[in-house]
């Protein structure tokens, strides 16, 4: 859905990458606005809906994906105006099925909207709403029955994020494949649940507060109180639980299971910020009224939501402080191009200075290589914009149906350049970052068979180079 969104705005304007910024920014107010909605509910106004809802819409970096050239505000959108079309109690099919259609469009935006598709589908089997079930499933088939087809029947690519998460899960194929997998899930669901709940999700809403007041370790037991919270408050709900909680826990298991190891990729979890603090100020709430009606403790109940009012007000001026100071150091890169390496290299760090000479090598493709090369790189469609050329993935050949890295070169080398980019991204400790994909890749290509393999270009420091290859 987001590259047809961006192409719709290429076509249409003279400065597409300053509307596509405008775009997001338009989408992102749309996104907050139902999130409001969609966490007060079809009963009316909810405290601790709009509260959740303004905490986790204005989490610092949900904020700054909203002019960023990504799918994530497009996704967030979809996920809450279906969130909020789900409660309705009136609509009758018209509604089912319109829920139906956003969940596909979801699922077409980022796979991560199976989540999504999930939280509706047992919501209705759980209630047992046949009819409106039915209706939101012939919607869902409506819209990506199309592009399903179109992907196993003619392209014939199964789909990478699947494969990814078997390799991860180092299942093999055969008949105890699938059930393997599900034990695989429900592992890495505990394992990976007290950080992502307790640590991870509640650091967005105190961005940097350390550096404002108090010490690390004083933030860090807020933080670990806030993710007991919102624990809490979704326990709480558990006799109410609707597509908006099934949403939460169908996503949390999604996070843990898809990229295998811990991931700490902070992004993958802002679908699910304003839910968190939305469940943090349900359970305040909860026990402001428990000390006021059964302990008689009336004060204590005020001071309560004293304490989660003011909470929720220091985040926001964290964010606001945030963003002010984004907006004094974005000030002098303005002048720059969006994918000029002098943009990237005024951030002053390793990664966006790897970023740099990822644009400087796709200049050089772009005016060097056959318009019909095909370019392997860690960010194909990233690429794919900076320097014309189309390409996958390096390290998951089954996007482009084959088993390995250099099966899918040998199937496009006898009548098309082959190029590989080798970035200079930094490594770490954990199994995704960029820079451990590259060295993987390069083991199975460069260094495997160099002989096979052509150096055409090498950028400035941090060295990133450019190779094709050459022939079997």
């Amino acid at each position: 859905m987001y590259p047809a969104l961006i192409a719709a705005v290429i076509r249409a304007t003279d400065h597409p990458v300053v509307w596509v910024k405008r775009a997001g920014n338009l989408l992102y107010v749309l996104a907050a606005g139902l999130a409001v909605l969609a966490l007060m509910g079809p009963q009316g106004v909810s405290r601790a809906g709009w509260m959740g809802a303004c905490m986790g819409m204005f989490a610092v970096g949900l904020v700054s994906f909203a002019s960023f050239i990504m799918s994530d505000i497009l996704f967030i959108l979809l996920v809450f105006a279906t969130l909020w079309l789900a409660q309705m109690e009136k609509g009758g099919a018209g509604r089912a099925a319109a829920v139906g259609c956003l969940c596909g469009l979801a699922y077409l935006t980022r796979a991560a909207g199976m989540a999504l598709v999930a939280a509706v589908l047992f919501d209705g089997l759980l209630h047992r709403r046949w009819k409106p079930l039915a209706w939101a499933g012939a919607g869902m088939v409506l819209v990506t029955a199309p592009y399903l087809y179109w992907k196993a029947f003619v392209v014939q690519v199964s789909d990478p994020n699947w494969a990814n998460a078997l390799q991860n899960a180092g299942l093999p194929p055969g008949s105890g494949r699938w059930l393997g997998f599900a034990v695989y899930a429900v592992r890495e669901f505990i394992r990976d649940l007290p950080t992502n709940l307790l640590s991870i999700i509640p650091s967005h809403f105190l961005y940097a507060a350390h550096k404002v007041i108090g010490s690390p370790g004083l933030w860090r037991m807020i933080t670990l109180l806030l993710g007991a919270g919102s624990a809490a408050g979704f326990l709480l709900r558990i006799r109410r639980w609707n597509a908006v909680d099934f949403f939460f826990l169908f996503t949390m298991l999604l996070i843990a299971v898809l990229p295998g190891t811990a991931h700490p990729v902070k992004y993958y979890f802002f679908p699910v910020l304003p839910m968190a603090a939305f469940y943090f100020f349900s359970f305040m709430d909860w026990m402001a009224g428990q000390l006021k009606v059964r302990l008689k403790w009336r004060r204590t109940g005020h001071f309560v939501w004293a304490a989660a009012a003011g909470l929720f007000c220091f985040s926001l001026l964290l964010d606001f402080a945030a963003g002010t100071v984004h907006f004094l150091k974005e000030n002098p890169r303005r002048a720059y191009g969006p994918w000029a390496p002098e943009r990237f290299e005024a951030f002053q760090n390793e990664y966006d200075d790897a970023w740099a000479r990822v644009s400087e090598a796709a200049a050089w493709i772009g005016a060097n290589t056959p318009p019909d090369a095909l370019l392997m790189s860690r960010k194909p469609a990233h690429l794919l914009v900076m320097s014309g050329r189309q390409g996958w993935r390096y390290e998951i050949p089954a996007q482009v149906g084959s088993d390995s890295i250099m099966a899918a070169v040998e199937k496009f080398a006898a009548d098309r350049m082959v190029l590989l980019l080798e970035d200079a991204f930094p490594s770490g400790a954990h199994a995704y970052t960029y820079g451990n994909n590259r060295e993987a890749v390069l083991n199975q290509t460069v260094r495997q068979a160099p002989e096979k393999w052509k150096l055409l270009h090498v950028t400035g420091q941090p060295e990133t180079r450019v190779w094709t290859f050459a022939g079997p």
